[in-house]
């Protein structure tokens, strides 16, 4: 006989594509969702998974069954939610979903609002712009923290917090000591960009195309670490979230180019369909990120720009 958990813990698996991920994020151990998912198959009579390699695949019954769960779980968790909010206790699961880089300021959101609210369980994922809109058109999450929002009818948007973006050089590079650097200059370099789909590519593409500036494109990396690590071996330059790159600037590993027009504000904002139906854990959560605290708490996770302006040039000699 099939269970409840039994399908919770199938949903996971086929999601996160992992048996040990799937049971992080249930909070058991992997023999236990191993055994489960066992029994599971042993009911339907069919194998759901099946390997290639180090790959884990959905056979055509475990195609059909993530077909079920997809109807059958939000609507078991929207009642218990409903009677949750009857009872008026903020209990339950928070689906959000986020740009990369609010990765770098969410958890400690996060992390304060369950240490108010220890029964509400937060579930973050985070993915590129392309990545949200998919979520968005979905409609699974409770929340979505974005700052490029899409041309989509029936969207909420409130705005949050605010970003810097900012150009991100190694510390030995030749433009670090020169001051109101003409963004023409940039034409020049060599950048490092994100792959298409990501807020931080469509940011440096918007900025170069208004000022009629051709990009230099030397290299394409799927995330952000991989292009700070690019900026540190020299390879060349990026317009980056100040959130990215806080501890590097801190400990002086990269550093800020003072360019015309730089840093650039964008703001961070949480989206939602005004159709859709929000529990009460995720009305909650959003009064909280829009709080005097909430704002203080995913603003502490910034840098301050007095601290990483360009080192002054150094006086000529007298004489």
């Amino acid at each position: 006989m099939l269970t409840l958990r039994q399908l919770k813990l199938f949903e996971a698996v086929a999601r996160l594509k992992g048996f040990s991920r799937a049971a992080n994020e249930m909070g058991v151990t992997q023999p236990a969702v191993s055994i489960q998912i066992k029994h599971l198959e042993d009911s339907v009579g069919l194998p759901l998974f099946e390997k290639a390699g180090k790959r884990l695949f959905l056979t055509p019954a475990g195609d059909e069954l993530l077909r079920a769960s997809d109807a059958i779980l939000p609507r078991l968790r929207d009642l218990e939610l409903g009677f949750a909010e009857m009872k008026g206790e903020i209990k339950g699961s928070l689906e959000v979903a986020a740009a990369t880089t609010a990765n770098f300021f969410m958890p400690q959101l996060l992390g304060a609002f369950q240490n108010r609210n220890p029964e509400v369980s937060p579930r973050l994922s985070v993915g590129n712009l392309q990545w949200m809109i998919e979520r968005l058109s979905s409609k699974k999450d409770d929340l979505i923290v974005m700052s490029h929002v899409p041309d989509l009818p029936g969207l909420e948007v409130r705005p949050f917090l605010e970003d810097h973006l900012v150009v991100v050089a190694p510390p030995g590079h030749p433009l670090v000591r020169e001051t109101r650097i003409p963004i023409s200059r940039l034409a020049h370099e060599p950048f490092l960009l994100r792959e298409p789909g990501s807020a931080s590519r469509l940011s440096l593409e918007n900025v170069f195309r208004d000022l009629g500036i051709r990009v230099r494109a030397r290299m394409e990396l799927g995330s952000s670490e991989a292009i700070k690590q690019a900026i540190l071996s020299e390879l060349g330059l990026s317009i980056m979230s100040s959130y990215n790159v806080s501890h590097e600037l801190a400990d002086g590993r990269l550093t800020v180019l003072d360019v015309n027009g730089f840093p650039l504000k964008r703001q961070w904002n949480a989206v939602t369909f005004q159709d859709k139906r929000q529990s009460l854990p995720a009305r909650t959560f959003s009064a909280f990120i829009m709080s005097e605290e909430g704002r203080r708490i995913a603003d502490a996770a910034r840098p301050r720009f007095e601290s990483i302006a360009p080192p002054p040039r150094p006086k000529a000699a007298a004489g």
